[in-house]
């Protein structure tokens, strides 16, 4: 997944990559939520599935917009 999003991001399409990014992490947070997972603990995880330093500031704001939506 991730070496997609680099791809999107090369060719120029960064709104791309966030609108992809939003939607997963959208469904991820909808059934950790529902699971009872903390906050901190979906953060984690997210980072994780993402694995990325390059998007980390970006997966993390749409982490915090999606989990207090």
């Amino acid at each position: 997944m991730v070496s997609a999003m680099k791809e999107y991001y090369r060719q120029g399409q960064q709104q791309a990559v966030l609108e992809f990014a939003a939607l997963v992490m959208g469904n991820m947070i909808a059934d950790w939520k529902a699971k009872g997972v903390s906050h901190n603990d979906a953060l984690q995880q997210t980072l994780k599935y993402f694995s990325s330093e390059e998007y980390e500031e970006y997966i993390t704001d749409i982490f915090e917009d999606l989990w207090y939506e």
